[in-house]
């Protein structure tokens, strides 16, 4: 059973914007632009007559 005291009270540690943004300006360059690592796609099966995923980058069966 929730009550208010539990939904209204402040969580403990740091907040999940706070910490993505130190991500986020950690992993910039000097041109201010977020380099990321390769970025993982899933294998998408069963999809290869599907229009709508006609440009997804990974791969599909």
């Amino acid at each position: 059973m929730l009550t208010d005291q539990s939904v209204t009270r402040t969580p403990d540690g740091r907040l999940m914007w706070d910490i993505v943004r130190d991500y986020i300006l950690s992993q910039r360059g000097k041109d201010n632009i977020l380099k990321l690592p390769k970025i993982n796609h899933h294998k998408l099966v069963n999809v290869s007559k599907n229009p709508g995923i006609a440009d997804y980058p990974g791969e599909s069966g």
